[in-house]
């Protein structure tokens, strides 16, 4: 059964290329699950795919159906870098909107730009994408 969460990581670790890297890789910063503050094995920049509110699945005639999963990425770069942290964010929502992932239909950004979401409690600047991963299950 397919985790779009932890595929889309893996994905964005793959597509946004060298300076990206996935647990257990020393230096790691793309990570799947909730944001987790900066300190033990979390660096300052950093992107954490989650689950987000997905919508109901589409019934099939003769079985099966289409799901429609959703992730929110959650992005930031160096304190106080709001410059950086943007463009971290632009460069996932340009890796997302040209993805093709195995086992999934089709994957989208659903808004036209990342979001700002302001500071966090250490002083990052937050964005987030929020992406609908279309996929088939019998």
């Amino acid at each position: 059964m397919p985790r779009p969460d932890k595929d889309l990581a893996d994905a964005l670790a793959t597509a946004l290329g060298a300076g990206f890297a996935r647990p257990p890789a020393a230096g790691a910063n793309v990570f799947h699950g909730p944001v987790r503050p900066f300190g033990t094995g979390v660096p300052h920049k950093a992107i954490f795919c989650g689950p987000g509110a997905a919508s109901p699945p589409v019934r099939q005639f003769r079985g099966g159906e289409i799901r429609r999963a959703a992730v929110q990425i959650r992005s930031r770069a160096d304190v106080g870098d709001f410059e950086a942290s943007e463009l971290l964010a632009r460069s996932v929502w340009d890796a997302i909107e040209f993805a093709t992932i195995a086992g999934y239909i089709q994957v989208q950004a659903v808004d036209s730009e990342p979001v700002s979401l302001g500071q966090d409690d250490q002083e990052h600047w937050e964005f987030v994408v929020n992406v609908e991963l279309q996929y088939y299950d019998a």
